[in-house]
């Protein structure tokens, strides 16, 4: 099964997690990301895993079965050629409570002890 990320700093994050995956598996990751450079990736692979995809990447595919969108949001997804071919796609919806928790609760703690006015006081960047 061919897989192709889009992302190129996933690719390697797959790779460590090798010996879960089975073996049959072949993971090509895109150099730059671009439409170009995917049309040739996409002809044959089963699986894209992408944050954003074009409506010409999709009409290239022959074999697609499942795209799986990184982040929550799927706005930038072609919706009409994705459903015209019958693929599925799915994204991580719900992976970013924590993390945004977390973050806000870090920038609320930096405004209330004013964080960024004492780093420009003391001449930090």
């Amino acid at each position: 099964m061919k897989v192709v990320v889009t992302r190129p700093g996933l690719a390697p994050r797959l790779e460590e997690q090798r010996d879960q995956l089975p073996d049959n598996i072949e993971i090509i990751a895109s150099d730059k990301g671009t439409d170009k450079e995917l049309i040739e990736l996409v002809h044959d692979a089963e699986v894209i895993v992408c944050s954003r995809l074009s409506a010409d990447v999709v009409k290239a595919t022959k074999q697609l079965k499942l795209i799986q969108k990184t982040g929550a949001g799927v706005d930038s997804m072609p919706f009409d050629d994705i459903i015209h071919k019958d693929i599925i796609m799915t994204n991580t919806s719900g992976s970013n409570p924590g993390p945004l928790a977390e973050g806000t609760v870090a920038m609320v703690l930096a405004l209330l002890e004013n964080f960024s006015y004492l780093d420009i006081c003391r001449g930090d960047d």
